[in-house]
């Protein structure tokens, strides 16, 4: 079951607890009370206790279903962000390795501008 069909589950029951409890007034109810007394039923106040839970439980689901959604926005937000910086970092590398050969080419190129075409000979 997923986390919205609990969540469907218990607003019915709320609701068919609060439904129950509507009809359960004048001498009907104190009749019921004695039957419920004697067979062991829930009571009003077992009824209460249970919709408070419920109520409870029903915050804490919305609650961190919040917080799911705000902590998975987050490592969103951290996974593109460490992307786009690996992404920077390995253009820097490009950059700088081309640098560097850039370099060395020039200074081959120098030191070969640098070298005598022809050397004078004495005799």
């Amino acid at each position: 079951m997923t986390l919205q069909s609990r969540k469907s589950e218990i607003k019915e029951l709320l609701f068919e607890i609060n439904a129950t409890a509507r009809r359960r007034k004048g001498l009907g109810s104190w009749l019921g009370s004695g039957i419920t007394h004697v067979f062991g039923l829930a009571t009003t106040a077992n009824l209460d206790d249970i919709k408070h839970l419920l109520t409870e439980v029903l915050t804490g689901t919305k609650e961190a279903t919040s917080a799911w959604r705000k902590g998975q926005n987050l490592m969103t937000k951290i996974t593109t962000l460490t992307g786009k910086q690996l992404d920077h970092f390995a253009k820097l590398m490009h950059w700088t390795k081309q640098t560097l050969r850039d370099d060395k080419k020039f200074e081959q190129s120098s030191r070969n501008a640098r070298k005598p075409i022809a050397v004078p000979v004495r005799r």
